[in-house]
């Protein structure tokens, strides 16, 4: 056989393999699953399926337990890529609710919330860090009684579902603050302590459901 036909023949088996080697990456492919990219997907809070529970210490002994009963906001979650994670919620002070009028109605006064003056305690998220699998931390502004302060929250992705034909989503993040920081201090220890008629340690509790926007 001639160099030249050597060449030729050379030549065409490369291309061969080539080809044979495309098509079997080719065909591995397709029998992968495709999986798209997560994009970061919005809800918006679900008042009658959500909750906003708060305790705090009686007389330096009891857990007491109250709530508010309504709530607003939006976030915004994608797992891959927590940099785009916006948490927001905004919560009417005047719809606290305790079990009993009269200590509703001096929750509302200047002695507490004050919902005359600040009728909402909001709270923004400026960050979202994972922590172990569907657990996370949170950080934003919470602003209550018209002051303002940087708070952390431990935040557990509850994952996504449908009811009712919408897809919808849930979370539950539990924040710890000090009411003196932000100048409710009626009944409470000037230690900043919880020995006092009511405690300064305040832990709420959010408890969202929201559908995809």
């Amino acid at each position: 056989m001639s160099t030249h036909r050597l060449a030729i023949v050379a030549t065409l088996a490369a291309l061969s393999l080539g080809t044979l080697g495309w098509s079997v990456a080719s065909r591995e492919s397709a029998d992968r699953p495709v999986v798209a990219p997560t994009a970061a997907s919005m809800y918006g809070v679900d008042p009658v399926h959500s909750s906003v529970i708060f305790k705090i210490k009686h007389a330096g002994v009891t857990n007491f337990y109250g709530r508010f009963d309504k709530m607003t906001g939006s976030w915004t979650f994608d797992p891959d890529d927590l940099s785009t994670a916006s948490f927001e919620f905004e919560i009417d002070n005047a719809t606290v609710n305790t079990g009993s009028n009269k200590r509703n109605n001096h929750l509302k006064s200047a002695d507490f919330f004050n919902v005359k003056q600040f009728p909402t305690t909001s709270f923004k998220s400026t960050k979202l860090e994972a922590v172990s699998g569907s657990m996370y931390t949170l950080t934003g502004e919470l602003t209550l009684h018209g002051e303002t302060h940087t708070v952390t929250a431990d935040l557990e992705y509850l994952g996504e579902g449908s009811f009712g034909g919408h897809d919808l989503a849930a979370f539950e993040a539990i924040f710890t603050i000090n009411r003196r920081d932000f100048g409710m201090t009626t009944y409470g220890a000037a230690d900043g302590s919880d020995t006092g008629v009511l405690g300064n340690t305040v832990k709420i509790l959010i408890s969202v459901e929201g559908p995809k926007q």
